[in-house]
């Protein structure tokens, strides 16, 4: 993968993940697994973070994931150079 792509996804991922990582853990269950998601449709749901961070958690759970499975589906579309396009077109 190209490295100022690699870059910016991983930038974008932790501009996009840090509130969910900064919202106080409220004991919710982590052991509930994502469904697949796109990477449209992960930007869809790092958007809805960055714009209530207080309701990361909510926000994750009505979209049936888990700050840790959200968390592995941002590296596994980092890792893949079409899923980064995708989502970096779909951040914009």
């Amino acid at each position: 993968m190209n490295h100022t792509l690699k870059s910016l996804m991983v930038a974008t991922s932790v501009a996009f993940l840090s509130p969910v990582f900064l919202v106080a853990c409220t004991g919710g269950d982590a052991a509930v697994e994502a469904a697949p998601m796109s990477p449209k449709a992960a930007a869809a749901l790092a958007k809805k973070i960055q714009a209530n961070p207080s309701g990361a958690d909510k926000i994750l759970k009505d979209a049936g994931t888990s700050r840790e499975a959200f968390e592995a589906l941002m590296y596994e579309i980092a890792q893949d150079p079409t899923a980064s396009r995708e989502y970096a077109a779909a951040m914009k």
